[in-house]
Order: C-alpha cells, then sequence, then structure tokens
C-alpha cells in the first residue's frame, strides 16, 4: 500500500460557534447613544486567549467506554433529529442548502440550561433530552470536554466554552463554578453597557481565534445591546484527512440536477472502490455510503487493519435519495431511519464501486433560531417570565437572540467547515450474484444529505443537506 497518499492530501476543518445573550430589564436606557461611545471593555484579545486554553491530550484520545457519555450522546443526537427537521418548517431556512452543527447548539443551550429552575428548566430539559440527575449529567459533558480537546498527529478534534458577564451584574458564584468545572469555561468581565462594541470586538476575535478565522464577526455591528448582562459562547472545531483522498485528476466536470428539474455542471470527484474503502449498503429509497477520515496510524502491523471505514473513529455519512425527483427539502427524517444510517454493522452486497462526490462549498446563516427553539417547546426561557434563578438572584434575565452560522468547502483534500451561533438573553423591560457481486455507483448528481460522526461516541457533530454545490 502507498502510504504517502493518505498523508498529501485532506484535510478537514470544522467550526461551530455559539454565543448566548442574556439582558436584564429595566437596567438601561436604549436611547442613550453615549452608552455607546464611553467606557471600556476591562478584558483584551490576548488575556482573553489565556483565559480559555483548553487541556489538551498529548496522545491519540480512545474511549475506554462509550456508556460514560452516554446519555449526553443520545440527548444529542435526538435533539439533532428534531432540530433539522424543525427547520425545514422555517421559511428563512428554506433556501437552498442546509448545514448545523447540532452539538455545538446542543452543548451552548445546556449552559444555560444549569442556570435554569422551575418551568423554564423543564421546558429545556424536554426539548434537549437532557439527564434528569445532575451528576450524569454534568459527569458526562465534562468527559465530552476532555474527550473534545484532543491532540494527535492525525487529527484535532476541540470544544471551547466562554462565559462573558456585564462586569457589575451579580452572577452567582455557584452558577460560575458549574459551568468552569464541567464546561471548562471561565468568566470574563466586559462593560456591555458602555462599550458594547469594545466587548463585541473582542467576543469575535475569541470567536475567530478558536475557529482558525473560519467563523468572522459572528456578532454583527450593534448586535450586542446595552442592556446586554451575559453572553455564552460554545465552539468546536475539527480538522483532519480523508483516509481515501481523491485523485485531483479525476475530477471532472458533471451534470446536478437541482430539485425544480434544472440541470446545473459542477466539478465532480470520482473514486473507484476496490471494496475494502468505504462501507456501502442501501435502503429501499437511499443509498448509503461511509467515507473515513485518518484518526490513528496507519502505518506498519496495523496498516490493513486501519485501511478501512471500519476502524476510523470519525466519518462522513452519505444519504442519497435513488430517485432524482426526491423532495429532500420537506423530507422529516424519522428516529428509526437516522438509527438505521448510523448502524455500522451493515454487510455490504457488493465487492466494490464508483464513487461521484460533488465539489460543495456554502455558508449558511440562520438568524431566527429563536422561532425553531420555541416551536420545537423552549418557550418561557424567551419571555419575561423565565426562571434563570440558578445564575443570579436578581432573576431577571432571559434569551432575546439565538444566531447560528456555518461553513462547510468540500474537495479532494477533505473538508473544511465552521458554524457559529449566537444565543441572546435580555431583559424584559438490489440482491447480488454470491459468486461475483455486483458493483455499486454512488453518483451524487443531485441534492444529498451528509454527516459527519464520530464513532467511538456516536455522536453527530455536523448535519447537512446539499441542494446546489455550487457556491452562493
Amino acid at each position: 500500500m502507498d502510504k504517502s497518499k493518505y498523508f498529501g492530501f485532506g484535510l478537514m476543518a470544522i467550526v461551530l460557534m455559539l454565543s448566548i445573550f442574556l439582558f436584564s430589564f429595566g437596567c438601561v436606557n436604549p436611547n442613550n447613544k453615549n452608552d455607546i461611545l464611553n467606557g471600556s471593555s476591562n478584558a483584551t484579545s490576548q488575556n482573553i486567549s489565556n483565559n480559555f486554553t483548553q487541556p489538551i491530550n498529548e496522545t491519540n484520545p480512545t474511549i475506554a467506554n462509550a456508556s460514560d457519555v452516554s446519555d449526553v450522546i443520545m440527548g444529542n443526537n435526538q435533539f439533532a433529529l428534531n432540530i433539522y427537521n424543525k427547520l425545514l418548517e422555517d421559511k428563512s431556512s428554506q433556501k437552498d442548502n442546509s448545514f448545523i452543527s447540532p452539538l455545538s447548539i446542543y452543548s451552548a443551550l445546556s449552559m444555560v440550561y444549569e442556570g435554569a429552575s422551575g418551568q423554564t428548566a423543564n421546558e429545556m430539559e424536554s426539548v434537549l433530552y437532557l439527564p434528569e440527575d445532575k451528576t450524569t449529567r454534568q459527569s458526562e459533558f465534562k468527559t465530552l470536554m476532555g474527550l473534545f480537546n484532543t491532540k494527535s498527529n492525525y487529527y484535532t478534534l476541540s470544544m471551547a466554552n466562554g462565559l462573558w458577564v456585564q462586569k457589575d451584574y451579580p452572577l452567582l458564584d455557584s452558577y460560575k463554578s458549574v459551568l468552569k468545572n464541567t464546561y471548562l469555561s471561565e468568566s470574563t468581565n466586559l462593560d456591555f453597557r458602555l462599550n458594547p462594541e469594545g466587548a463585541r470586538n473582542i467576543i469575535n476575535n475569541w470567536i475567530s481565534e478558536k475557529t482558525n478565522n473560519l467563523i468572522n464577526n459572528l456578532i454583527p455591528l450593534g448586535g450586542i445591546s446595552t442592556a446586554t448582562k451575559l453572553i455564552l459562547t460554545n465552539a468546536i472545531y475539527f480538522k483532519g484527512k480523508w483516509l481515501i483522498p481523491f485523485n485531483k485528476n479525476n475530477t471532472k466536470k458533471m451534470a446536478f440536477y437541482l430539485a425544480n428539474g434544472k440541470q446545473i455542471t459542477v466539478p465532480t470527484m470520482y473514486m473507484y472502490d476496490e471494496g475494502d474503502k468505504f462501507n456501502y449498503y442501501e435502503t429501499k429509497e437511499f443509498k448509503i455510503l461511509k467515507m473515513p477520515y485518518i484518526t490513528s496510524s496507519i502505518t506498519g502491523d496495523n496498516s490493513k487493519e486501519q485501511d478501512n471505514t471500519d476502524n476510523s473513529d470519525l466519518y462522513m455519512l452519505l444519504i442519497l435519495p435513488k430517485n432524482k425527483s426526491f423532495d429532500l427539502k420537506h423530507y422529516r427524517i424519522t428516529n428509526m431511519e437516522l438509527e438505521e444510517w448510523m448502524d455500522t454493522s451493515h454487510e455490504s452486497d457488493y465487492s466494490g464501486g464508483y464513487v461521484y462526490l460533488p465539489k460543495f462549498k456554502f455558508d449558511k446563516t440562520y438568524n431566527q433560531m429563536v422561532n425553531v427553539l420555541k416551536a420545537m417547546g423552549i418557550k418561557q426561557a424567551f419571555t419575561s417570565n423565565a426562571d434563570f434563578s440558578k445564575m443570579t438572584s436578581l432573576n431577571n434575565l432571559y434569551i432575546s437572540s439565538v444566531i447560528h452560522k456555518a461553513h462547510i468547502d468540500v474537495d479532494e483534500k477533505g473538508t473544511k467547515a465552521a458554524a457559529a451561533t449566537a444565543i441572546g438573553i435580555v431583559a424584559t423591560a438490489a440482491p447480488g450474484n454470491w459468486k461475483e457481486p455486483p458493483r455499486y455507483e454512488f453518483r451524487a448528481d443531485h441534492p444529498f444529505l451528509f454527516m459527519i460522526i464520530q464513532k467511538s461516541t456516536n455522536a453527530i457533530l455536523f448535519m447537512g443537506r446539499v441542494d446546489n454545490p455550487l457556491p452562493s
């Protein structure tokens, strides 16, 4: 086996950023324009970087027992399915292509949940499918933070959390302690009231740093009000290499059929699977392909064992409708389908096949995520009746906005992707021949779904839909 081809190509970078804005009512004058011009934040980009340094495992990470995080991962995956399906109903999200990181949204909302009580907490717990037992929940999230802050010679997977507080706001020490010890999130004081733009720049710089400059200016100009009291942020980043990269010389312009029946021409990658590269199988309506990334050594005695999807801990799951006219834009994924697609025990009836995958690159911004979360059942948290009494004794906070931004770029080398979310909390004021199995053909020349999954935990890190591979 030619080892050079595995290391000469392919990288994948994925990032998600989630920010949560909390405002308190009755304590600012929104008409006072001088508030934006005066004052200064008591933190800088330099010390922010130091505050949010995450512990790194120096060896290849493995999970001794996936059950250590099973409850949280089960909740995340159910939440991923539900929010993807709910986005299908949101008019602002019904344009071409879809891409989110459910894990980042899930983690950031979980940090908010730690400060919630009463009906507010009950609604969030129900939508997020969080473990009721506090010890179990916090222990599993702490384990995840360790797992998702890893360093090896083959890939990087990291998650960072941040808590940004109005410098004179009385946030409970108990809440800050939970975020620090469970989510590895330090607390940084900023001056949202007198210098919201200065605070915005500091947070945006932190976001850019944590996402290798893939997400910039997540919080837009004027996005922080003088009433802001808290902002919680979460960023997840993954960088790796395709286990089997595409040969760039095989990429040709080919037809891609849009959902409206129109045909466009897009650069399409090609690879011949000799039968041991990918896990491929079919259901009644879909073709399923799992494309792995390098997650450990493929040299020496282990080279053969690592040279397939089954022995890679990270992979891209591609779901292609058999019928070109299949309406993915309005197709709701069922629990049973998701479980079947993610099942790694399928045995293929094929001895190899032909893979055609378009290069695709696009950005997605979800500015109205609040509406989606309300429709899912989180309601009181967005009203003046919100109960965040575990955050502050004043209990005058509510979530004002949730913004999610994502970027993905797939080519012969691999994948680059980034995503960011901002949540604001404000105040009120076919059978084969056994003798010679047939070859499969996975020709993604029409809309398809994709997910990026960690096999050891079964966690859905990212998921999306390609309606049009051309950059918008």
